[in-house]
């Protein structure tokens, strides 16, 4: 895990130094992305978690994102695999070209070895901020409830990752 947040920030780092007039190629209906994420949480009454995770992601609009989030996750011993469903919705830029905040929200559904599915849906809140005219450098809080044998856990996370923008079709 140390080793792929070093290369994050190190591939943000380089980018950052190299930019020099971005001109961001996204959020346009028809442009297409992969987020890639690593985050740590902690919820309520549980042990702590890790994950990794890429999410396709597909703008049907100027300002709207669907997405197919995919997860793996380690949690004492215990690891699990998620898909999801995904929308986000775009703020104008702020009068930062550079940077795109967003809000979403998502479900999805996951399978622990041994243990019963476990059911989630969220709300999350985060901005873009483009180092290259299609990379950008992407946080997120996170806030999820999960469903598991008829418990419901509610959690919070903080993320941070990369985002790799494609222009599509125009």
């Amino acid at each position: 895990m140390k080793l792929i947040a070093t290369g994050c920030l190190l591939t943000g780092a380089l980018v950052i130094a190299s930019a020099q007039s971005v001109n961001p190629i996204a959020p346009k209906k028809g442009a297409y992305a992969l987020d890639f994420m690593a985050s740590y949480s902690k919820p309520q009454d549980a042990d702590a978690t890790t994950s990794f995770s890429i999410n396709p992601l597909f703008f049907v609009t100027d300002n709207i994102a669907i997405g197919v989030p995919i997860t793996w996750q380690h949690q004492s011993g215990f690891d699990q695999s998620t898909i999801g469903a995904e929308g986000r919705f775009y703020f104008a830029s702020m009068g930062n070209s550079q940077l795109k905040p967003f809000v979403g929200a998502s479900y999805a559904v996951g399978h622990t070895t041994g243990d019963p599915s476990i059911t989630t849906w969220g709300l999350e809140g985060g901005a873009h901020y483009f180092v290259a005219n299609n990379v950008a450098v992407t946080g997120t809080v996170n806030w999820a409830q999960n469903r598991q044998a008829g418990v419901n856990e509610n959690g919070f996370s903080i993320n941070f990752g990369f985002t790799i923008f494609f222009a599509g079709s125009h």
